[in-house]
């Protein structure tokens, strides 16, 4: 899900990143790792491909993502969204 923290209790539908399997090296997607990340297998988020779900078909979190890979996060997103200008942290 991508949203900021105090969202998710208020929100009944949220944008979600898909992952896969299908290894891209993309600027609009950031590389999973299970010996670091929350993943059964080494994946990638695609943020080319952001949706709006209902929040009632999520089930268990698979866990949360780091610091320093959501910063590889947001750069995707810009990209993804075509944000001109890039804040940083």
């Amino acid at each position: 899900m991508i949203a900021r923290d105090a969202a998710y209790t208020v929100l009944s539908s949220f944008a979600v990143a898909p992952l896969t399997t299908r290894l891209r090296s993309i600027a609009t997607t950031v590389l999973l790792d299970p010996t670091v990340d929350p993943v059964p297998e080494q994946c990638i988020v695609s943020l080319d491909h952001i949706q709006v779900i209902n929040g009632g078909w999520l089930v268990d979190p698979m866990g949360q993502l780091s610091a320093e890979r959501m910063v590889e996060v947001d750069l995707a997103l810009y990209l993804a969204l075509g944000i001109a200008v890039c804040p940083m942290r």
